[in-house]
């Protein structure tokens, strides 16, 4: 069987940086405040005019132009996000009328944090199948479009940007080696964005008032993400027929810096085995992974034949794990 490995990578952030201190100017907060409870320091805001579809287009085409192909060859795009600035037209069939791939089928999907990594295991089986030789993965946000701006406990948290992934066949020893994912739905009144929903308790929780705000119960995500971290890396490890000490690399969801320390501790990681890049762009949502990869790579930490866990947890309650044998890409 064919593996499925990743052959160009792309991101985009928003243009505006806004530190801690700017928040400072209109909550009531410290830096000091933020970064021992998130490890943020700064996190990355879109244009009011630039929406989730846009950073989605410009990771996108610059993946495609990493992996060496045109954009007439991606035969499938799948668009990861929970802030999409439509429902329909869906994300992915914007980012493919905005990058001109006329040949690609369209899929979005809404598994939060997650979300790239579901839509690595989806194209992973469509190349695995034979059914696309292209597929573009993409994970983007624009979170702070739907922040609560009075709820200093949630607002911190959030930045907007997009990663993108092409992934393709290969008869290499490369590329996608096991996967586990997961869901608890009892959990998932912990994290709430509202769409058409009129629910009178849910709307007590916005400070703001406006229903259309993302609102978390923090301690009990915490929780949570520890225990799914754990849980999802361990079982994808295992999936791939390695053990723990054989990861170079794992790239968790970039959500809070005290919930990857409590992680890999628990895993018991090795020092330097983890990356963390959180406390530059705070939680992209399902961008903070595919981002956190392609800044390992343009970095130069990730050498050819690493093996490479991406661990994710968020709203649904979703979890999930991919273990990979990078190729270096040019």
């Amino acid at each position: 069987m064919k593996h499925s490995v990743i052959a160009g990578i792309g991101h985009a952030v928003g243009e505006k940086v806004m530190t801690n201190f700017d928040m400072m100017e209109f909550l009531d907060t410290s830096d000091e405040w933020i970064s021992e409870r998130t490890g943020i320091k700064e996190r990355r805001v879109a244009a009011e005019d630039v929406y989730t579809s846009d950073l989605a287009a410009q990771a996108g085409k610059e993946a495609v132009e990493s992996a060496g192909i045109s954009v007439e060859d991606v035969d499938m795009i799948i668009v990861a996000s929970v802030t999409p600035e439509t429902l329909t037209p869906h994300m992915s069939c914007l980012v493919q009328k905005k990058i001109g791939a006329k040949n690609a089928n369209c899929l979005d999907i809404n598994t939060a944090c997650t979300g790239f990594l579901a839509g690595l295991n989806i194209a992973d089986c469509f190349v695995k199948c034979g059914e696309y030789q292209n597929v573009l993965v993409i994970g983007s946000e624009t979170l702070t479009k739907a922040a609560d701006w009075k709820d200093r406990k949630t607002c911190i948290l959030f930045g907007d940007g997009a990663g993108a992934a092409v992934v393709q066949p290969t008869e290499e020893d490369y590329g996608l080696m096991g996967h586990h994912f997961g869901a608890d739905g009892e959990l998932g009144h912990t994290i709430t964005l509202l769409n058409l929903l009129k629910d009178q308790e849910e709307m007590d929780k916005r400070i703001s008032g406006i229903p259309q705000t993302l609102w978390m119960n923090g301690g009990e995500v915490f929780k949570f993400a520890v225990r799914a971290m754990i849980n999802a890396t361990k079982e994808a490890v295992k999936k791939s027929g390695i053990q723990m000490e054989d990861l170079n690399w794992l790239i968790p969801h970039q959500a809070n810096s005290r919930i990857i320390e409590g992680a890999a501790k628990r895993l018991r990681l090795a020092d330097g085995v983890v990356y963390d890049c959180v406390r530059l762009y705070g939680n992209m949502g399902a961008a903070s992974i595919p981002v956190a990869l392609y800044d390992a790579n343009a970095e130069g930490k990730l050498k050819d034949g690493d093996i490479i866990a991406m661990t994710g947890f968020g709203g649904g309650l979703c979890y999930g794990s991919i273990v990979m044998k990078w190729k270096a890409i040019r």
